[in-house]
């Protein structure tokens, strides 16, 4: 409660007192003495009323934008584009960047028990701590989490624009690094042209801007010359790829360089017996040696780099940075490696199935000072699993709450700026059209639904729909498939419809590394990782009961995983018998084309210029449609 000092009298204490509760929780109210007076007498001296109040009547008024014009861009930003691009160029010239939001210094009188002068005490409200240690430097960076459609890409090329790289870094370059390089864009591979092709469409022929795609066998690995570009796109893949090369390069480099001991006896002799590089110990006096992994990181730090970890960047972005989720994945560890002025995480979903998903972002952005691993163990889990861990601080809601307040930028369709929406669109019309078989479809499809139920009813009677999930949901997609337009209902097992889902499985991407799957292994709960990305995550957990499957976090004991054989889960299930082959034989279901053809025949009516975009999971129809389409 907020009262008057009896001693001071007047309004002047007390409005020192209001101003510095609420400077405290990041609000500065501007108000006379007499506001102030009024507003604890009207509120009763209640301080939640009295933020309420605050917050909607005194902060600051969200005047309105007119469209932007970058120097460079050949587009104006809308009113929303322009507050963003404001905003994060605001965040990248601040003097601390986003550590303001975590820490701040008090300076304490008096002198230490040496006779010394007194220190500073860095203090964290949000995260409850107190250290004499000078915290580590967050970025001068954040999240960009406009809402899908907005405009992630133009507003991240503006901003390069409005904060173009400096002729020089503003302090020395340290050891490891060789070069000062412009922006470096990560992307999933199939966003690499679209980045660059935007690039091109949105600024003036005049801008000598330098693109250069970093992927492909041909890509230049010099980093002097890559520090030449203005922007350089590259891939996690990539990333993930040069970062495995280099740590193999760093422990060849060990096991052939020897160490010698510098152990020393009882009589202070020192051993100075050279060992070779794979030994873990002496082999004169038997003293453990640094260990492997030890001298592997060394020189990772410092000779042994990949190209983008050679270069300091004057902004890194990365785009859908939820892909670094999985902070023990190669590819997290290679993003961690990079060494920017600017750091900035672009996604429309920073979290994707929990908060713990935020635990490499936060830590990229150097706004936590923990290592990723143990946040993502704090972030994750029950608050009773993070009592286990007497030696771990929860995290709670409201910090990161806090922390997304401070150092994230999102927009919404639905937002509204002084009552009206911030991007008017056409409204969108869903329409579900009924398309009825014909006698022969129905008939053929009859057959293929009634042998799917008996073969699940089997299933459920013998209590084996949770083992062999996969087997129900490809009886599932056999149906679906036999709705969609194809050359034959029949051809969907097991031909087409194993060669789709064959299709899909050779290019599946682990959800862990997010590149092709090596060794797939199955997990208790039907999940599908790489044998050494789901290995390396549950072997990091602490104890048994931690170790979850990454996607739907059910228990998933290491001891419970089994390798996924692949070709016989796909070609087994679901041969049809003979009499329901005769019955669909020859049988196309082409109803839906046909309906389709109608549909695209009216929207040309309507606007002889209008696109269509056609969606189909089967590739099967995907093909069959583009001949259909082209001879109707």
């Amino acid at each position: 409660m907020v009262t008057e000092d009896p001693k001071q009298g007047g309004g002047g204490y007390l409005e020192d007192k209001v101003n510095h509760f609420f400077q405290a929780r990041g609000i500065i109210p501007r108000l006379s003495e007499s506001q102030v007076a009024l507003l604890v007498e009207t509120h009763a001296g209640n301080e939640t009323e009295i933020l309420g109040h605050l917050r909607e009547k005194h902060k600051d008024p969200l005047n309105p934008l007119e469209p932007m014009n970058v120097p460079g861009m050949s587009v104006s930003l809308h009113p929303y584009q322009r507050e963003s691009v404001e905003w994060m160029v605001a965040q990248e010239r601040s003097r601390v960047g986003s550590a303001e939001h975590v820490w701040s210094g008090m300076d304490l009188e008096g002198k230490r028990a040496d006779g010394s002068d007194a220190c500073t005490v860095y203090i964290s409200p949000v995260r409850n701590l107190m250290s004499l240690v000078t915290p580590p430097s967050a970025c001068r960076g954040g999240f960009l989490c406009e809402m899908m459609g907005l405009g992630k890409t133009i507003e991240t090329i503006a901003l390069i624009l409005s904060n173009p790289k400096p002729s020089s870094p503003s302090s020395a370059l340290r050891e490891g690094l060789k070069a000062w390089g412009g922006t470096l864009v990560v992307c999933n591979v199939s966003l690499v042209g679209q980045w660059q092709s935007e690039m091109r469409k949105v600024m003036n022929e005049d801008v000598p801007f330098r693109v250069h795609q970093f992927h492909g066998s041909n890509r230049i690995k010099d980093p002097m010359a890559l520090a030449e570009f203005d922007v350089v796109v590259t891939t996690y893949t990539v990333l993930g790829s040069e970062f495995g090369s280099a740590d193999d390069r760093a422990k060849k480099l060990v096991n052939k360089t020897s160490w010698n001991c510098t152990a020393e006896s009882d009589s202070g002799r020192v051993c100075n017996h050279i060992n070779a590089g794979s030994a873990v110990e002496c082999g004169k006096c038997g003293r453990m040696g640094s260990a492997i992994s030890s001298r592997i990181a060394d020189l990772r730090k410092v000779s042994v780099r990949a190209p983008c970890e050679q270069i300091l960047w004057h902004r890194v972005v990365l785009d859908e940075s939820h892909y670094i989720k999985n902070p023990t994945a190669r590819l997290s560890k290679a993003v961690f490696d990079l060494n920017a002025h600017h750091k900035w995480c672009v996604t429309g979903t920073p979290m994707c199935t929990s908060v713990s998903d935020l635990a490499s972002q936060l830590h990229f952005l150097k706004l936590v000072d923990e290592s990723a691993p143990v946040l993502q163990r704090r972030l994750g889990g029950s608050s009773q699993k993070r009592a286990r861990n007497s030696n771990m601080k929860s995290i709670n809601d409201a910090e990161i709450v806090y922390l997304l307040t401070k150092s994230a930028m999102r927009h919404t369709m639905t937002q509204m700026r002084h009552g009206k929406p911030i991007l008017c669109l056409p409204e969108k019309q869903v329409r579900v059209i009924s398309i009825p078989f014909t006698t022969n479809e129905r008939t053929a499809y009859d057959a293929i639904f009634k042998e799917m139920k008996t073969s699940y009813e089997s299933l459920v009677a013998c209590n084996l729909v949770k083992k062999r999930m996969i087997k129900c949901l490809s009886m599932v997609a056999v149906i679906r498939q036999a709705c969609s337009p194809g050359s034959s209902m029949l051809s969907t097992v097991p031909g087409s419809a194993g060669r789709d889902k064959m299709s899909e499985e050779d290019s599946e991407e682990c959800p862990i590394c997010l590149e092709p799957m090596q060794a797939p292994t199955l997990t208790p709960c039907n999940h599908k990782f790489c044998h050494e990305c789901i290995l390396t995550l549950l072997n990091s957990a602490a104890g048994e009961e931690d170790q979850i499957c990454p996607v739907c976090r059910s228990a998933t004991p290491v001891k419970k995983l089994k390798p996924h054989a692949s070709k016989m889960t796909l070609r087994q299930p679901n041969q049809l018998s003979d009499h329901t082959r005769r019955l669909g034989e020859g049988t196309s279901l082409d109803s839906k084309a046909k309906v389709l053809v109608q549909e695209l025949n009216l929207v040309r009516k309507e606007d002889s210029k209008a696109k269509c975009l056609i969606f189909s999971q089967f590739t099967s129809t995907v093909e069959h449609l583009k001949r259909y389409l082209t001879t109707a």
